[in-house]
């Protein structure tokens, strides 16, 4: 990160004419600041087409924030999953125990409620993550909408190829 902000990529998608199958990306420097607080737009403009690209950039604390959220909802996605599992395991067995003590009624019940326990299961799933990844949109910079063309990548984490001519 430089003290005048960090460098990410602008990228423009080129897409080969009909009957090719290949794409790819031409790619433009950005410098993006951060703001002290809260989000930001800024516009960007595009080297290839020359169009405006407008994109949200979201504060330092910001960003803490939103992680500290993530990973709030995810530990109690997957508690309550736990939670839901184990009452799906017991549902499903009062089922079986209950049928045998010749009870069908409560026994349908018990496997209505085991398979309620497991869908809800199943619906907290998408909420559960990794530690250290975001929710879809929750990116600390994004752009405004979506677009075919446009993208944002952030810095690369990897250093530059060298060209064939230089010394490694």
């Amino acid at each position: 990160m430089s003290p005048e902000g960090e460098e990410w990529q602008l990228g423009h998608r080129i897409q080969e004419p009909c009957g090719q199958a290949q794409d790819w990306w031409e790619l433009h420097p950005v410098t993006l600041v951060r703001p002290g607080a809260g989000e930001t737009t800024t516009r960007l403009l595009c080297a290839t087409c020359d169009e405006a690209v407008d994109c949200v950039v979201v504060s330092e604390a910001g960003r803490r924030r939103r992680r500290w959220r993530t990973r709030a909802v995810s530990v109690a996605a997957a508690s309550g999953a736990i939670l839901l599992t184990a009452g799906s395991v017991g549902g499903v067995t009062g089922m079986f125990v209950l049928g045998a003590e010749g009870k069908p009624l409560l026994a349908a019940a018990s496997g209505a409620m085991g398979l309620i326990y497991y869908w809800l299961t199943y619906l907290i799933g998408p909420h559960i993550r990794p530690w250290g990844t975001t929710a879809p949109g929750d990116e600390d910079v994004r752009l405004v909408s979506p677009s075919p063309v446009h993208e944002l990548r952030p810095p690369s984490r990897r250093s530059e190829i060298p060209a064939p001519d230089q010394a490694v």
